[in-house]
Formats: structure tokens, sequence, C-alpha cells
């Protein structure tokens, strides 16, 4: 009986933490044109989404906010975006050089 239920709780449990995933589309524009689209899906461990030129992306989920994290690597140096995701995320750089644009949603 005590094994029955520990094996009930446990997968109650591990249920709880799989239904707290969410699914995230990430889409990445260079000067103008889509560079890449990424489709991940996120709890509260940081996600990788990719690279493009000197910068590379994260995703991190905190309790109901979203931070997206840009990390420079030329300089280096950290940007951040928060939000709670109902319009989505984003975050942009305009230079000389380079027009970069990111936007998240959750699918």
């Amino acid at each position: 009986m005590k094994k029955l239920f520990i094996a009930i709780l446990t997968l109650i449990i591990s249920h709880s933490a799989f239904s707290a995933r969410e699914n995230v589309n990430c889409t990445l524009t260079r000067d103008g044109g889509h560079a890449w689209t990424i489709k991940t899906s996120i709890e509260d461990e940081k996600v990788f989404l990719g690279n493009q030129d000197e910068y590379s992306f994260y995703l991190k989920k905190q309790s109901n906010q979203y931070e997206l994290e840009i990390y420079n690597r030329n300089m280096p140096s950290r940007q951040y975006a928060q939000g709670d995701m109902s319009n989505g995320i984003g975050w942009a750089i305009w230079t000389r050089d380079i027009l970069l644009e990111i936007v998240c949603h959750l699918k």
C-alpha cells in the first residue's frame, strides 16, 4: 500500500512539473529580414535560443515572468528584457552596422 501511495504521489508531482512547461516561439530578424525562428519549451531553467553575429540569446521563466537575455560576446555585456508574455517579449538593437530584433510569444 505504501508503494502504491508513493507511486501515485510521484505521478502527480511529475505531471505537475510537466504541465508547468510552456511552449514558446522566438523569431529573430536581421536588417529587416527573417534570420531564424526557434520553437522550444521552457520551465524554470534558462534556455539557449541561438546566436546571431556577436549576440547570444537566452530565455528564462521566473514564476509568471519571462526574461530575455542578450549576451554580446565582443563587449562582453548583457542586456535584458522582461515581461509576462501577454503580448510577447522582445528586444531590438539598431547600430550603424546592424539592425537586430528578437520577439518571443507563447504558442
